[in-house]
């Protein structure tokens, strides 16, 4: 059966509400990460300026506009149509918020190039990884992500950074 899960904006409201939390850049942004890097933890710490943060989380992005289906992440089947449909709408929306000069850091794509990628070192991911939820299919997802994630980083000389911290000042550093 086709997921018949679309996008949502809820009148505009969602850009609304973002333009209150985050602020836009003349450039945006976007990097990616597999799961259990820091990702969060690193987004929860940043510092206000003027009331505003200049990243913003793709997941929580994504929930807003309604690009996700929880059942679809939840239990991803990658050759499915409903896999491809949610991951193409994860490229569209973050390609959109990019565009509008948001700065986004997640692990939600299908074919979207970004302008940074975190893999931290592997010690280093084991340990975060044991903190977060266990099951064979959530490292098989993080597997696949990372492999896909090079593949993308070497066609496309996408630069890769082992912190999100580093990958973040590269950016803000670029004209």
């Amino acid at each position: 059966m086709i997921d018949k899960f679309i996008f949502n904006q809820k009148d505009k409201t969602v850009f609304k509400e973002l333009e209150k939390k985050y602020k836009t850049h003349r450039k945006g942004y976007v990097i990616l990460g597999p799961m259990a890097i820091g990702k969060t933890y690193w987004l929860d710490r940043q510092e206000l300026k003027n009331e505003k943060v200049d990243w913003l989380d793709q997941d929580e992005y994504l929930v807003n506009i309604g690009a996700i289906n929880w059942d679809v992440w939840k239990n991803p089947k990658p050759n499915s149509i409903n896999y491809k449909l949610q991951y193409m709408r994860a490229d569209y929306g973050t390609t959109m918020a990019k565009a509008l000069g948001y700065r986004l850091i997640g692990s939600n794509f299908l074919d979207l190039i970004p302008d940074a990628i975190v893999f931290v070192p592997e010690e280093l991911h084991k340990k975060f990884m044991s903190t977060r939820n266990k099951s064979k299919k959530f490292r098989e997802n993080i597997e696949r992500v990372k492999k896909n994630l090079k593949l993308i980083a070497s066609k496309h000389k996408v630069p890769v950074f082992e912190s999100v911290e580093d990958a973040v000042n590269f950016l803000e550093k670029k004209k």
